[in-house]
């Protein structure tokens, strides 16, 4: 037997307004009717809110004034799809840790493809040395160079 939200506030002495927003917040599951209003599992309810006694106060009484059905063979079903969830969702993670895996070390290669291109760059820079043009330009040009420079200083 489940409750509407105004049969759950009258059990639990709380407003429907309270109940309604446990609702919708997710501290109570409970299910729309066709008619749009909820319809709440007792044992789900108090769970939360505990039963309001004859006497006013807000204690549980040892016996409830209605039975909570039998879900054991439905509470198996959801264990069992639950179960089946987390292997899927540990399949993921595995997944997503082999590829981590994977992009570390191509980083890693990567980084080292760097380090030693860097190396070669600065080895090069080091040992370098400039260009000795006489070697390069032919004698006559030399002295035709030389020539032309001092006709420019002079003048």
């Amino acid at each position: 037997m489940k409750l509407s939200a105004k049969q759950a506030a009258k059990e639990t002495g709380k407003s429907v307004p309270t109940i309604t927003r446990a609702i919708k917040s997710g501290k109570i599951s409970a299910e729309k009717n066709a008619n749009g209003g909820y319809e709440i599992d007792p044992a789900e309810l108090f769970r939360v809110f505990p039963a309001k006694t004859r006497g006013g106060g807000n204690v549980t009484p040892s016996v409830l004034p209605f039975e909570t059905p039998n879900v054991t063979s439905a509470l198996e079903v959801e264990i069992k799809f639950l179960r089946e969830k987390v292997t899927v969702r540990e399949e993921q993670l595995r997944e997503k840790a082999e590829m981590i895996e994977n992009l570390s070390n191509k980083l890693d290669k990567a980084q080292g493809t760097i380090d030693k291109q860097t190396l070669l760059i600065e080895y090069q820079t080091k040992h370098d040395r400039p260009v000795d043009w006489a070697v390069w330009i032919p004698p006559t040009a030399c002295i035709f160079i030389l020539l032309i420079v001092g006709y420019v200083v002079k003048y």
